[in-house]
């Protein structure tokens, strides 16, 4: 079973029903952050109705945001998350190809690729402009938003949201 994340238009009629008076920026964060998935609840929950309070409480030390992209593939994937975990964490640092992902895991990836494509939705090929049809010069990448963003600035910035060392700047 696949969940999917909410359409822009749900995800805007759930902040104007907690704020009203939303801004763009507050949307555009209510949007990044959740991904559209049904954790919007925590933000909701939390009374979190502009972006600068979203942000604050993204980033708080007890925040189940900073542990959950790791979180939602042990509970998808078991024992195995960690091959999975690694895939995804290898595509946000742009190494986006299979033979790249398989020299670098120094494993078989065909398999794992195909099941985050084709069962998760969380993957998808990308093949360069140009390219023909067939080729293998197929690029990957993340689909997802939640774990697009969650591992291109969550889990590569980890230690420096630890030790609370990040730029913040709200208008």
């Amino acid at each position: 079973m696949t969940v999917y994340s909410f359409s822009t238009d749900v995800v805007k009629q759930i902040l104007s029903d907690l704020n009203p008076d939303y801004t763009n920026e507050d949307l555009l964060a209510f949007d990044m952050l959740t991904g559209g998935v049904a954790k919007i609840e925590a933000l909701v929950n939390n009374g979190c109705k502009t972006s600068s309070a979203m942000f604050d409480y993204f980033f708080t030390d007890d925040s189940f945001f900073i542990d959950e992209g790791r979180n939602v593939l042990i509970e998808e994937f078991g024992n195995e998350y960690g091959n999975y975990f690694s895939i995804l964490s290898l595509i946000a640092s742009s190494k986006t190809n299979r033979a790249t992902i398989e020299s670098t895991l120094n494993m078989h990836a065909g398999g794992h690729l195909d099941r985050l494509e084709n069962d998760f939705d969380i993957i998808r090929k990308k093949r360069p402009f140009g390219a023909k049809e067939g080729s293998k010069s197929v690029k990957y990448k993340i689909d997802n938003c939640f774990f697009n963003f969650w591992f291109r600035f969550i889990y590569k910035c980890r230690s420096a949201i630890e030790i609370k060392n990040f730029f913040r700047h709200y208008s």
